[in-house]
């Protein structure tokens, strides 16, 4: 079994059925040999909503029993208040107060709790895992294998939509995809037989074989 930093391909796999309710975002030539992939188009904004519908679906009733809980600026909390609807379980939000009111509005909009703190109490409260005393699932935003593995569905997608595809240019933003996401894709780019260069942000991993990925800075 070729295996990825966090991730294996049974995981990625799964991860694949999990998310097929979601659309297929479209790839948009920009030039002879450079294509965009609209992760905007998805239901929330953004690929977010890949990973938090592949961990929700991967937990079992007694897990969301009492919902789940995240914590995000922004993308994550809207993907979860979406995934949580979807799935018919409660949904609350850990926020900074500096959040933008547009992003607080949507997810208290999708019918999810949104607790908004200042910044040194939302970080004391990831710190000491604040999340352990309270009764939801705590889903992380992006250090969570089955998010990972979500985020990492895009790359299924683009193996079909882009015959001969040879780079992956990640952006950086939140870093979500960027740190996270990009062990999803190598292992999805192994085991579904590519040899694929992906580049992040100055960083550059050669799949040469699955079995020795290499990092160039």
């Amino acid at each position: 079994m070729a295996a990825g930093f966090w991730l294996d391909d049974d995981e990625v796999r799964r991860a694949v059925d999990r998310v097929c309710v979601l659309p297929a975002t479209p790839v948009v030539a920009v030039s002879e040999h450079l294509w965009l992939k609209l992760e905007n188009l998805q239901p929330t904004g953004s690929f977010k909503v890949r990973g938090f519908l592949n961990a929700v679906r991967g937990l079992g009733r007694a897990d969301l029993r009492a919902g789940i809980v995240t914590v995000s600026a922004g993308n994550a909390a809207l993907a979860a208040a979406h995934v949580a609807r979807m799935a018919g379980v409660a949904c609350t939000v850990v926020m900074f107060d500096t959040a933008p009111a547009a992003k607080r509005d949507g997810v208290r909009a999708l019918g999810a709790e949104v607790l908004s703190w200042p910044r040194p109490r939302v970080l004391a409260w990831m710190a000491e895992r604040g999340w352990q005393s309270m009764p939801e699932r705590f889903v992380h935003p992006f250090a969570d294998p089955a998010v990972m593995a979500g985020h990492g569905t895009l790359a299924v997608e683009l193996l079909a939509q882009v015959p001969g595809l040879r780079r992956v240019i990640v952006p950086v933003g939140g870093g979500g995809l960027a740190t996270g996401g990009s062990e999803s894709l190598t292992t999805v780019l192994v085991a579904f037989g590519a040899n694929i260069l992906i580049a992040v942000a100055g960083a550059v991993l050669s799949l040469s074989a699955p079995d020795e990925p290499t990092l160039t800075i």
